[in-house]
């Protein structure tokens, strides 16, 4: 039976839209898809509109005209609207990604598994939308500080695709990073290097546009962690290469701006640090997540030093305590951490490094929802998480610090002053070491006296910390 001219014009928008979304896939198409899909958009059917919606929203979003909330009011009154069966993972995939974007982490994995099936099932992974849902349903995961999740749920699969010409960057460079967190070094390079080199073999047939990139910027994360920082710089300016050449600046996908400030730091280049980072810091609150703000006043922070990096980093760590961004929140606190210990704040900043390793190792431990991870993904068992170690790290030069500074101060005390602080560490009181010592008490007061000035104490409850009796070295 002939199909009726309603049914043939709904075909021939779907065959549009189908085709739009294809042609998205590559950075010469990125740019070039808006203006149909807007067309689209405006004439289309009910059930195609939300589909040419989601793309032109992903457009706008990534080139930095629009918001994370007005992304998300386009596309949550939409997730209940009917779309057609032929664009519906399309369509899924698209709002998954913004809503990831947003941080809206926990809608967006749901939309993902409402979709997916259960593990063993492998979906069809030659479906482009699928195997968007599953890069949304790990990163998601991934930046809620779910690494063993990441690896449970994902190291199957891409097991499971080994040897049979499937790519799926965008999950391979979520896997990495899990793998990374967890303090799995040679794994993670050896997925990133296998994934690289079949994305160069594929050049030609790309399968999404900003796969690539993802992969260049967890290998500059990785270069980082490793304090390779040219590599690292290297591999982030190639990420933001390829993001420019599609229009794409927001840093809510790869954010390669602040990796890229973080290592010229580190290889002397301040002033082209702090370019970087303010462009970043601009597009991120145009953007207006927490987590895309608080990483880039952590970059300026880094590039700027000081009074300003002491001001960023204070900002960075109030507004990420407000996101579900557990990583950036560790990086931001050992930042500040430092910093006040630099500045003179001991005790803020030794207050800080603690919260940072409380939480890294949080991060570390399985979740009680995590399934065990096959041996095929499980890294070395001895492994410590990425974050457990910078943080345990910065403790023990934190610490290291005060002693040296503090064992300084106490060789300035007279002899009448070492003999009267000891006691007074021992829990003498002033009249007890007057009497134990020959000496009035208005002498005991003014040796005291002395000494807390020449060690900077204002307490008698700090003086055993400051002579260095009690080790502390040890991480709490």
């Amino acid at each position: 039976m002939p199909s009726s001219p309603r049914s043939a014009a709904v075909h021939e928008r779907v065959v549009e839209a189908t085709a739009a979304f294809l042609a998205c896939r590559d950075s010469a198409g990125w740019r070039g898809s808006p203006a149909r899909m807007r067309e689209l958009a405006a004439t289309a059917p009910a059930a195609i509109e939300p589909f040419a919606c989601g793309l032109v929203t992903e457009h706008e979003a990534g080139n930095g005209t629009l918001s994370a909330a007005d992304a998300l009011a386009r596309v949550l009154p939409r997730l209940t609207a009917p779309v057609d069966p032929r664009l519906r993972t399309g369509w899924l995939g698209s709002a998954a990604t913004l809503l990831q974007w947003a941080d809206r982490l926990d809608a967006a994995r749901a939309l993902a598994e409402g979709f997916l099936p259960a593990p063993p099932a492998l979906p069809d992974l030659a479906d482009a939308g699928v195997r968007r849902l599953l890069g949304v349903r790990a990163e998601a995961a991934l930046r809620g500080g779910e690494f063993h999740q990441v690896l449970a749920e994902n190291g199957p699969l891409l097991a499971a695709c080994a040897g049979r010409g499937v790519r799926l960057p965008r999950l391979v460079a979520a896997v990495a990073l899990a793998h990374h967190e967890l303090g799995h070094r040679d794994t993670a390079r050896q997925l990133l290097a296998t994934a690289e080199a079949g994305e160069d073999r594929a050049q030609d047939s790309a399968d999404d546009a900003g796969a690539r990139h993802e992969l260049l910027y967890a290998r500059g994360l990785v270069h980082a962690a490793e304090g390779h920082w040219q590599a690292a710089l290297d591999d982030h300016l190639a990420c933001g290469a390829g993001q420019d050449a599609r229009a794409f600046v927001s840093p809510a996908a790869t954010p390669w701006r602040s990796g890229a400030a973080l290592a010229l730091v580190r290889l002397g280049r301040p002033a082209q640090a702090a370019g970087l980072a303010e462009e970043e810091l601009g597009h991120a609150r145009t953007w207006g997540t927490a987590r895309a703000v608080g990483r880039a006043l952590r970059a300026r922070a880094a590039a700027a030093g000081g009074r300003r990096a002491l001001e960023a980093l204070e900002e960075a760590v109030d507004v990420l305590r407000t996101a579900p961004a557990p990583v950036e929140l560790v990086e931001a606190l050992i930042d500040l951490g430092r910093a006040r210990i630099a500045a003179g704040s001991e005790r803020q900043g030794r207050d800080d490094l603690r919260e940072a390793l409380a939480l890294a190792r949080r991060l570390a431990a399985p979740g009680p929802a995590a399934r065990p991870e096959p041996p095929a993904t499980a890294g070395p068992a001895r492994a410590t998480g990425r974050l457990v170690r910078a943080a345990e790290e910065a403790l023990r030069a934190g610490s290291g610090r005060r002693t040296e500074r503090d064992r300084a101060g106490s060789a300035k005390l007279t002899r009448s002053e070492q003999r009267i602080t000891e006691l007074a560490v021992r829990g003498r009181t002033n009249a007890e070491i007057g009497a134990e010592l020959c000496l009035a008490r208005r002498t005991v007061e003014t040796h005291l006296t002395n000494a807390y000035r020449k060690l900077g104490v204002t307490r008698r409850t700090q003086l055993a910390t400051h002579l260095g009796w009690v080790d502390t070295t040890a991480v709490p």
